[in-house]
């Protein structure tokens, strides 16, 4: 049965790391890598040696579209304040993580600002001649593609909170057409699209006059 206490729900990450992050709520436990879900299932609990297991009823780890799982939930328990993952790949074999308690979102230390969304309304160009930025409410779109986005304030202390991400709604996208971490600060935005073994190019947006 399930603990009594609520230290398993919430969310745990490992500290530092993009990858492995969990959600449990009650009996309902979500297993996400960069912040895409690979395993939801329901789970029991059992209580042994100073520490509780949890028990899923589904194991196997699966990427969202695959037709076969690439690894599988050997054990998962919480001990001494955190969560402790085991994992088991067919070819390199287990893999322990230790997560911990978390406030933040799966969109990171961020509060969503969508009440923004309306000051980028309009195109947005830049001087590569890249794909103009188009603004409608909360869709962005790029030539023939659109995409739905939040817009996020960063939660810390030295934050610039004039700045506002520019995130899709999905958290498991990072970014559109090779642009990424696009920033909105203030009457600019900026972007960067990462090329392989050649420095990053750095796009500054402004908008288009009427």
């Amino acid at each position: 049965m399930l603990t009594k206490n609520n230290e398993l729900n919430g969310a745990w990450e490992e500290p530092g790391v993009i990858g492995t992050r969990i959600e449990i709520s009650g009996s309902r436990l979500t297993v996400l890598w960069r912040n895409s879900p690979v395993l939801e299932t329901k789970f029991s609990t059992k209580k042994q040696a100073g520490r509780t297991d949890l028990l899923p009823k589904s194991r196997g780890f699966r990427y969202k579209s695959a037709i076969s799982d690439y690894a599988e939930l050997k054990e998962l328990y919480f001990e001494d304040g955190k969560l402790v993952l085991i994992e088991h790949f067919p070819i390199t074999g287990d893999s322990e993580t230790k997560l911990e308690k978390t406030d933040r979102s799966r969109y990171g230390d961020y509060t969503i600002a969508d009440e923004a969304l309306n000051e980028l309304k309009g195109t947005w160009i830049d001087d590569h001649g890249f794909l103009p930025l188009v603004f409608e409410g909360n869709t962005l779109l790029m030539g023939e593609k659109k995409h739905k986005i939040h817009l996020l304030r960063s939660n810390g202390k030295y934050a610039h909170h004039g700045q506002l991400k520019i995130v899709d709604i999905d958290p498991s996208v990072y970014g559109w057409d090779g642009l990424c971490d696009c920033v909105d600060d203030g009457g600019i935005i900026t972007a960067r699209m990462d090329v392989c073994d050649a420095q990053a190019i750095l796009f500054e947006y402004h908008r288009k006059p009427e």
